[in-house]
């Protein structure tokens, strides 16, 4: 667990949820640090979890749902403001999605194949500050 402390564990036995929050209270300057510790999180709990609803990524600025998925445990809700219910924008998540993954991936597989571009990079870390 001493790998995980970037991330705060909560259950919501009521909502049947699991929410993971930030420690800090906005996007550090590194983003990766939060990005490769939230995937880390997310991948020791899932199996645990597994068919208990939604888990749920919040810092002040953005709220994703993860439920699950056969293809990466991913499928994603997203909202940038915190005071709206969340909706569903299919095209921000699934990049969001593969931006994480393909900038991660070899964090996650010993098959280190997939190999992100500098644009791609680019294009993440511009995404990224613009949540």
């Amino acid at each position: 667990m001493k790998g995980l402390l970037h991330a705060l564990f909560i259950y919501d036995n009521q909502n049947g949820m699991v929410m993971y929050r930030y420690l800090n209270k906005s996007f550090p300057s590194h983003h990766e640090d939060l990005v490769v510790n939230f995937l880390r999180a997310i991948d020791t709990f899932s199996s645990q979890y597994s068919g208990k609803g939604a888990d749920i990524f919040q810092t002040e600025t953005i709220r994703i749902i993860f439920e699950r998925s056969l293809e990466f445990n991913f499928t994603f809700a997203c909202s940038t403001n915190l005071t709206e219910p969340i909706k569903k924008d299919k095209e921000l998540l699934e990049t969001i999605k593969y931006a994480f993954i393909h900038r991660h991936w070899e964090i996650f597989t010993t098959d280190k194949r997939t190999k992100i571009s500098p644009r791609d990079k680019n294009a993440f870390d511009r995404l990224i500050e613009s949540i």
